[in-house]
């Protein structure tokens, strides 16, 4: 009995010194003082401004707990934003850390943004956040353990001033289940992942969602990443379809050595009477090059597109020409098969091209196909200016 009054005390005891800290802490937690040391050592460290407008607000027990409103972050030694969220909270259990253990109970942003740009000299504006500081402490490994992640209204924006494209993807939503890591071993696991896009262009609109139960960074010298299942659905609506809307199930996988700078995989879709399946092996990122095998055993692209009519024929055409600006610097070759397909009342059958595309130029050749009751075979060619230059 004694014993155990003993240890009733030891843990009052124990209970009231840490309530006393937790109000110790509370009580004299300055955010003000702590977003000005934040931004101080930004500053110092990376060279670039971190501005945070939101309010900050801690919590302590029974989990250390962060709340902040919104927060930017300027590029290398300039005041032109690189990223920026409107919000975000980590709530982050306690007795965990004492074994190096991060136990993660939430991790939510909203509103996050940024701006990825390749320079002329191939430099991204993200080098020197990748870079290790020769000054740091090798750090020691940290076992993290996070329930679920949750990221709502993205926006990323792609800039590369080596061909003066720009790409932007918004509206992105991102869920996680349970995340995992070790980084002493540097390996990763993220289940039930879920990605959600939304886009538009005028009167025509697409939506996005992937679902992926598992995906896995192995600790492996060639970084490989792999995600044995994938299942989504693209929904497209456009008032020039007669059905007006159409929604397309997708199904793949994909296997990526990140170290190697290559991936390959295969994805999947159905609508109606067609269904398309793709092969994919890129056999490097950057610049893109990229070898395809696509299937398709029956395509009617006027049942979804119809044909213009007499009169907005001519203004359809345009000048002839075909604009291959997206092709500029990449190497992409590969094979299409369709059994049938019919485009602007043309129908054929056994539509058998090859195509290559590097440097500006498109090569469809040879290719073959039925046409009604004939047979047309020959090769086509686009140069850079998009002038048809052999058929």
């Amino acid at each position: 009995m004694k014993t155990l009054k003993l240890a009733a005390v030891i843990l009052g005891v124990v209970a009231a010194v840490i309530l006393g800290l937790v109000g110790y802490f509370a009580a004299t937690f300055d955010s003000t003082r702590l977003k000005t040391e934040l931004t101080k050592a930004v500053q110092e460290k990376k060279q670039r401004t971190l501005k945070i407008d939101g309010d900050l607000a801690l919590s302590f027990w029974p989990n250390v707990g962060v709340r902040v409103g919104k927060v930017s972050l300027s590029e290398f030694r300039s005041e032109k934003e690189f990223a920026a969220i409107d919000s975000a909270r980590v709530s982050v259990a306690v007795m965990p850390l004492l074994s190096k253990q991060i136990v993660v109970n939430t991790v939510e942003l909203d509103g996050a943004r940024a701006t990825l740009i390749k320079h002329k000299d191939g430099k991204l504006n993200i080098d020197d956040l990748l870079s290790k500081d020769k000054s740091d402490k090798a750090s020691s490994p940290v076992q993290a353990d996070i329930a679920g992640i949750r990221i709502g209204n993205v926006q990323l924006t792609w800039q590369d001033e080596q061909n003066g494209q720009t790409s932007t993807l918004s509206g992105l939503d991102l869920a996680t289940g349970r995340v995992t890591a070790d980084t002493g071993k540097q390996a990763y696991e993220v289940n039930a992942l879920t990605l959600a896009a939304k886009g538009k262009a005028g009167a025509d609109s697409v939506e996005l969602r992937l679902d992926m139960p598992r995906l896995v960074l192995a600790p492996d010298e060639a970084k490989t990443l792999t995600i044995d299942k994938i299942d989504g659905a693209i929904d497209i609506a456009s008032p020039r379809m007669p059905m007006k809307s159409l929604k397309l199930p997708i199904s793949g996988q994909l296997r990526a050595e990140l170290a190697k700078q290559s991936a390959h995989g295969n994805l999947a879709t159905r609508f109606d009477d067609s269904k398309i399946a793709l092969k994919f092996d890129v056999a490097k990122f950057s610049p893109l090059s990229l070898g395809f095998d696509l299937d398709i055993d029956q395509l009617n692209v006027d049942k979804y597109l119809p044909p213009a009519k007499p009169g907005e024929e001519k203004k359809a055409a345009g000048d002839g020409r075909i604009d291959l600006s997206a092709l500029k610097g990449l190497d992409v070759h590969g094979a299409v098969r369709i059994g049938k397909f019919q485009v602007s009342n043309v129908k054929a059958s056994n539509v058998k091209l090859k195509i290559d595309a590097a440097g500006g130029r498109l090569d469809i050749a040879p290719h073959s196909m039925n046409l009604y009751d004939g047979t047309l075979s020959g090769a086509l060619s686009v140069n850079a200016s998009g002038n048809v230059v052999a058929l």
